[in-house]
């Protein structure tokens, strides 16, 4: 079993059992109505800190870096082509990774730009992978992206990276 996983777990477990407990305690407090919303309140407060607590140690212990990235722009067909590598450099395995890429079209200074027309392309690359990205290892990525026909000076893609 992996270690984060376990970790997790037991930590959700001591979260419940806390809940469970204040959830007796609290049934002597009045009446009915404010028992069901004491408790109702404990339950939202342990499913946020679960969930938050878990969110945290994903982000704390995962990580992975882009190693390599190059783009080409084919224009007669009107696409681009992005490949590169990623690299696990955290201490845990990470199943499942996303690549944000955003063109912006750098207008040039003469140029009139038409109504209606968006400047900047929002593509989100998602590599699932068949066994998880062991630390230390590299993953390769290919995306083809086609593009608006009316930009003309597309500049250098700026990229996000994160993980599940």
């Amino acid at each position: 079993m992996n270690i984060l996983l376990a970790l997790k777990l037991i930590i959700a477990v001591f979260l419940l059992l806390l809940f469970f407990v204040t959830a007796y305690k609290s049934r002597t407090a009045g009446s009915a109505l404010t028992v069901v919303g004491v408790i109702f309140l404990e339950l939202v407060v342990t499913l946020a800190l679960i969930w938050g607590i878990s969110w945290g140690l994903d982000v704390g212990l995962k990580k992975a870096t882009l190693v390599e990235f190059k783009h080409t722009r084919i224009t007669s067909q009107e696409k681009i082509i992005i490949s590169g590598a990623v690299k696990n450099t955290g201490k845990f395995p990470i199943n499942t990774l996303y690549i944000n890429i955003k063109i912006i079209n750098a207008v040039s200074a003469g140029a009139q730009q038409s109504a209606g027309r968006d400047n900047t392309l929002n593509e989100t690359i998602t590599i699932r992978l068949a066994r998880p990205l062991i630390p230390g290892m590299t993953e390769r990525f290919t995306k083809t992206i086609k593009y608006p026909p009316y930009f003309r000076l597309a500049g250098s893609p700026m990229t996000k990276l994160w993980w599940d």
